[in-house]
């Protein structure tokens, strides 16, 4: 513990200074961070903090399991087509005994009580109408509930159904009875509670960023989860007021910003339009303008908020304010190649631990969805419109619905564990990056004061 007592006497900047400062080298700090996460698995322990208080990312073969659905018919349409043949089977012998002798009327009289026995069919693609079904199971003395089964609700349910609309009455005419104080004196304690629960969870979010920041600072320096966590938390309390107003502050001037940027957005494109009419060269120059705009305000939000990440560190490591440690930050992300070095740091981020790695880790689940569309699809193509929600909801066999649960629960499992190694890695990743930076700024610091003295 000797280190960490010896690193407190540094501050600010000279805590991260006095380090060997990293050559900028992305995918180096990528190794590095893995390797730190290794040595300090007490890392992701704040990371999980980090998710509750800030919300922050091969199969086994089933046994048993039947994957394909029933195609069983029911019994009780097996009766019903045998009846409908019996039927028509009397009818087609007494339309040819009393038929004449005419051959051709024979031949014709037979033709027509097959097409009519075809039509009784019950699974022919056409089904019969529901007069047709009233009418013939009065004929056949067949339940007409196997037709159009009705769903049986409670009792309960249903009478709560029915005095629905007096439940709204007795609670409109309750409503009316109830002073109007009561009403503001409700709605201001909502927006008490509103305003509480936004500066809980700010402060939370800033202790927790901080300690997050401590945490991957005394891993680098005194490593092996030879750190205590006490240690960190009591350090990202005692900062707790300047984290908070680098938390918010920024975050008010980068939605500043974004509404300047759209009204002047607005403002080019009407000024554009109602000069485009009587003159189009003046008309198309403001629109041009609006690229231009974009690119600017952009870069200006993009400083803000690598500003911000700067800021938390200096905070951290130093016995500063918020406002002056975001303006530190503020005039040294203003360096040459800071913001473009700060710009492909994040965009890998996005890109690989925010893209690519989060769709990886999804492969369980594509497997199993891919199996069962595999199996399915080309029935659910060849099914009509009213036979598809049935043929959908027989496929879900208990082979498939054990796979594809298992398949979602495997996934939401690496998702949230590879979340919590991402969160730490950011934080590494900055921590590199940072250490990059105000070496640098102290080295032109020191040139510039040099200068300035010659």
């Amino acid at each position: 513990m000797t280190s960490l007592s010896n690193s407190k006497t540094l501050s600010g900047k000279d805590q991260l200074s006095s380090l060997p400062s990293p050559t900028w080298n992305i995918m180096g700090f990528y190794r590095q961070s893995i390797q730190l996460l290794k040595q300090n698995p007490k890392l992701l322990l704040l990371a999980i903090a980090s998710i509750v208080l800030m919300g922050g990312s091969s199969f086994n073969s089933i046994g048993g399991g039947n994957f394909s659905p029933t195609h069983q018919k029911d019994t009780s349409d097996v009766q019903i087509e045998e009846q409908v043949n019996e039927r028509t089977t009397l009818n087609t012998n007494d339309q040819i005994n009393t038929s004449s002798s005419n051959k051709y009327d024979l031949e014709q009289s037979v033709i027509n009580n097959e097409s009519l026995s075809s039509s009784f069919q019950i699974n022919e693609l056409t089904p019969l109408s529901e007069d047709d079904s009233l009418n013939l199971s009065q004929d056949l003395d067949i339940d007409t509930s196997l037709l159009s089964p009705k769903i049986d609700l409670p009792e309960w349910f249903e009478g709560f159904i029915q005095r629905m609309p007096e439940y709204g009455e007795e609670v409109l005419s309750a409503s009316r009875s109830v002073p109007k104080w009561i009403y503001f004196f409700f709605g201001f304690q909502i927006l008490i509670m509103m305003v509480f629960g936004f500066v809980l969870l700010l402060a939370l979010g800033a202790w927790v960023q901080g300690a997050l920041i401590e945490g991957v600072n005394q891993a680098d320096k005194i490593g092996h989860n030879q750190w205590r966590l006490a240690d960190v938390t009591r350090i990202a309390l005692k900062k707790l007021k300047p984290m908070i107003w680098v938390t918010f502050v920024p975050l008010i001037k980068v939605i500043i910003w974004m509404v300047g940027l759209i009204m002047v957005i607005g403002l080019l494109i009407g000024v554009g339009s109602s000069l485009i009419k009587s003159n189009p060269i003046l008309g198309i120059l403001p629109l041009v303008g609006i690229p231009v705009v974009i690119f600017f305000i952009s870069k200006h939000l993009f400083k803000i908020l690598y500003a911000q990440i700067f800021a938390m560190r200096l905070v951290v490591f130093q016995e500063t304010k918020g406002e002056q440690a975001f303006d530190s930050a503020m005039t040294m992300v203003k360096n040459r190649g800071f913001l473009s070095k700060s710009f492909l740091l994040s965009l890998t981020h996005g890109i690989l631990l925010g893209t690519i790695a989060p769709l990886v880790l999804t492969v369980p689940l594509i497997i199993a969805i891919a199996m069962y569309v595999k199996q399915y699809l080309p029935q659910f193509l060849e099914a009509q419109s009213d036979q598809l929600l049935e043929l959908i909801l027989n496929s879900f066999t208990p082979g498939w619905i054990v796979l594809l649960l298992s398949a979602i629960i495997i996934t939401i499992v690496l998702q949230l564990g590879f979340s919590l190694i991402t969160i730490v890695i950011k934080y590494v990743n900055w921590h590199w990056a940072c250490k990059y930076f105000f070496v640098q700024n102290t080295a032109l610091e020191k040139t510039q004061s040099s200068q300035s003295n010659q």
